[in-house]
């Protein structure tokens, strides 16, 4: 413990990114608090020998109750004191789409509001003096949709709400009289593989694009030859086959696979329209809905592979190196996109 170089909290540190942070700060021999909804034995298996060792604390507590977070609160000060600087990460948050014209969509935006928006300033709030008598630094995330402008219809509700993370962390760090002497600063993940993105269709859509650009970017073309287990001589030049090509086993298991394939011999320049097709009947059932899990997989283990796709582990180190740097990042938001933070997915034409 000796090599300590401040306490953590990481608020929404259960699962995904958050736990990721929370095990790259450990990692660090730091000492910490992970606050979540979920109860302890819901936490991400990756925290459980920090757990074990009491290095790393855990709290059931809610940002959309001031309450919950203030008695969190008491316990993460009583327990680590203020002899370090403390880091508070704010990872807790949601997605949601919808129509504000209808009851049940807008009430779920309004609870999306409610935990990524006043959510943060809840943390802020009853974490102020803490923060303030340790010289610590607030982080509250933020996304490549707000950053970059990455989004897909849909998407504005909750792009707005990571605009004001990027907002709040700045007005934090403004502030001469609440926050006198704090850090704040945002976190902009980009395409993260998580349980929760596994469950969606947002891998074999960016394929799409990223499929397109291989066809007219002869480097790219190679990478994904060589992530796909390809030969370079015997890989497609038409987007539509590539798609076709780089996840020819999965759609082999498909109904209609058959008719998709003779539509793509017939006529391999239809473009979007075949992607469409591939996005549709590939990536999730039009019937009953449910995503087809290997068609995702394997969508994002080749974004992976390009260095498109990150894992929760790849922003928690660009996170805690900048915490180590004592700093907030330029233009206060970490562009936690790739390996080395650039934006490969404004490459393929996505940002």
């Amino acid at each position: 413990m000796s090599d300590r170089k401040r306490n953590f909290v990481v608020i929404g540190g259960a699962r995904g990114i958050g736990a990721a942070i929370a095990v790259a700060e450990a990692a660090r021999g730091n000492r910490g608090f992970v606050g979540d909804m979920l109860p302890r034995d819901q936490a991400d298996p990756s925290l459980s020998e920090y757990l074990a060792s009491g290095q790393v604390k855990y709290g059931t507590m809610n940002v959309t109750d001031l309450d919950s977070v203030m008695k969190f609160r008491d316990d993460v000060v009583a327990d680590l004191g203020s002899d370090l600087p403390l880091a508070i990460v704010k990872m807790a948050g949601i997605s949601r789409r919808g129509d504000l014209t209808k009851l049940d969509d807008f009430m779920g935006v309004k609870l999306m509001v409610d935990i990524n928006v006043e959510g943060d300033r809840r943390v802020a709030q009853a974490f102020s003096e803490a923060l303030r008598s340790a010289q610590g630094t607030l982080v509250l995330a933020s996304s490549i949709v707000a950053e970059s402008g990455h989004s897909t219809q849909g998407d504005q509700f909750y792009q707005m709400t990571k605009l004001q993370a990027w907002y709040e962390s700045a007005a934090v760090l403004h502030d001469e009289g609440t926050y006198a002497g704090v850090t704040g600063w945002a976190v902009a993940p980009g395409l993260v593989i998580t349980d929760l993105t596994l469950k969606e269709v947002t891998f074999p859509a960016t394929m799409i694009p990223t499929a397109r650009m291989a066809a007219s970017d002869e480097k790219l073309r190679a990478e994904l030859a060589e992530a796909a287990g390809i030969a370079a001589d015997d890989f497609p030049t038409r987007a539509t086959e590539i798609l076709y090509a780089t996840h020819r086993e999965a759609l082999r298991k498909l109904d209609g696979h058959d008719a998709l394939k003779k539509l793509l011999d017939k006529d391999p320049d239809l473009g979007m329209r075949t992607a469409g097709v591939f996005l549709n009947r590939a990536a999730r059932n039009p019937k009953t809905k449910e995503t087809n899990g290997e068609m995702v997989n394997r969508s994002a283990e080749l974004l992976e592979a390009l260095d498109i796709a990150i894992r929760p582990s790849v922003v928690a180190e660009l996170v805690s190196a900048q915490l180590d740097a004592r700093k907030p990042p330029s233009l206060g938001i970490l562009k936690a996109y790739s390996k080395d933070g650039k934006n490969r997915i404004a490459k393929i034409g996505l940002s």
